[in-house]
């Protein structure tokens, strides 16, 4: 198989009102995301150097716009958009008990359709990631590049590994996932799955615009 490589969206907007805001409020790009995005753009540009690729983007503007930034550079077609590989729907913001509570009381048949006063499980949330991943691997024809959220990279890179949930129906482990970062996943000549790279930003150092893991100091 093709590589994957799993991006990020960049730095958005900040919502007017964050104390309502949930991970399924459609912000823009910021300015700053919008130069992390070209960053990480040219540096696709170097390393893939004119191979073909599909892209495919969560449908959320901070998302789609990264993807957006991306084709325009690598020359590429438009990206194809992807509901079910939106952020965890938390419900309504708030406390983090109201977001619970909502979560709690999701509905799993509605969780696409959900509308922001209702959350979903983090069950059904790896379910509908991982599904639509099995999809973009089984129709891959070419390197893909995947553009989403860090829930949803996390998830994704669960189901890669083949990690499942734990008893409490949560990844067993955290995956770390920056704005604009890069992960790639990738099959081995034995067929096995490899997690090439992960959270990579260096193309953000580079510029002056990364944030470092660990402060100065500590």
């Amino acid at each position: 198989m093709d590589p994957i490589f799993l991006i990020r969206h960049a730095h958005p907007e900040l919502p007017s009102d964050p104390g309502a805001v949930s991970h399924w409020t459609d912000t823009n790009l910021s300015e700053r995301g919008r130069r992390e995005a070209s960053c990480l753009a040219e540096r696709l540009e170097r390393e893939l150097a004119g191979r073909p690729c599909t892209v495919v983007a969560s449908d959320l503007k901070r998302a789609y716009q990264t993807a957006e930034i991306i084709c325009e550079r690598l020359k590429l077609a438009a990206p194809r958009p992807e509901r079910l590989l939106r952020e965890f729907n938390n419900g309504v913001g708030g406390s983090i008990d109201a977001i619970v509570e909502a979560a709690r009381k999701a509905a799993l048949a509605n969780l696409i359709d959900a509308t922001e006063a209702h959350g979903e499980t983090w069950a059904a949330f790896h379910g509908r990631v991982s599904g639509a991943m099995e999809r973009v691997l089984r129709e891959q024809t070419q390197l893909t590049i995947v553009v989403s959220h860090y829930g949803t990279t996390m998830n994704i890179v669960s189901w890669w590994l083949g990690l499942g949930l734990n008893e409490a129906n949560d990844t067993p482990v955290g995956f770390g996932s920056l704005l604009a970062s890069l992960s790639v996943l990738q099959m081995d000549v034995r067929g096995k799955r490899v997690l090439e790279r992960l959270n990579d930003t260096a193309h953000l150092y580079a510029t002056g615009i990364g944030t470092p893991l660990i402060p100065p100091g500590k």
